[in-house]
């Protein structure tokens, strides 16, 4: 009999060896509520997903793991199993949460990698699949979005990140402020434009 007509699915697991690897796990979760179920970069809201600022001190390879809670073994009512996936960006030393990726910057250098968005448990990406692709750089900071296909999407995730050696910074980001102003224009503040 052929292996096609017994099996749907085959998984090649890749282990890594503990004395060379660090791991580091965030469990968090996307929320409606709270405003941390943005989607991915098809929706304006993207920017309100939860990212994590990763930072090493030294030059490192990485491996990038998603999670969500297996569908078939209920926690909770509100676990769920969605269609996920995420992206590792470039961060800025001032201003780390990402707001301003535009379509040419998903295939361009801001984007460092990402997964397809896919619906399974898990999805992963690192800095070794692609021939001559760089580790990441010691310093530079670096934006982890795990996010679901679409927007408010509730349920818990875990993330999961191995590099060689301890990260010298692995926190969430701020999450994205919205403020506004109440007024109107009167004689003296409505000078119009210039000219």
């Amino acid at each position: 009999a052929s292996f096609g007509s017994h099996m749907t699915s085959i998984y090649v697991c890749k282990i890594l060896d503990e004395d060379e690897w660090n791991r580091s796990t965030i469990s968090d979760e996307w929320s409606t509520a709270q405003g941390t179920a943005g989607g991915c970069f098809n929706f304006p809201s993207w920017r309100t997903n939860p990212q994590w600022c990763l930072q090493l001190a030294e030059p490192s390879h990485a491996h990038f793991v998603l999670l969500q809670p297996d569908a078939r073994v209920r926690h909770t009512a509100a676990d769920a199993r969605h269609t996920i996936g995420m992206y590792i960006m470039r961060g800025h030393d001032k201003f780390l949460r990402r707001v301003l990726v535009d379509s040419d910057e998903i295939a361009g250098d801001e984007v460092v990698d990402s997964t397809d968005f896919v619906l399974r448990r898990e999805v992963s990406c690192n800095t070794l699949d692609e021939e001559g692709e760089q580790p990441l750089a010691p310093g530079m900071p670096y934006i982890i979005m795990p996010s679901s296909f679409k927007p408010n999407m509730d349920g818990p995730y875990r993330l999961v990140i191995y590099t060689h050696g301890k990260p010298t910074k692995l926190e969430r980001v701020p999450p994205l402020r919205h403020a506004a102003v109440n007024g109107r224009w009167v004689r003296a503040s409505a000078g119009g434009p210039p000219g």
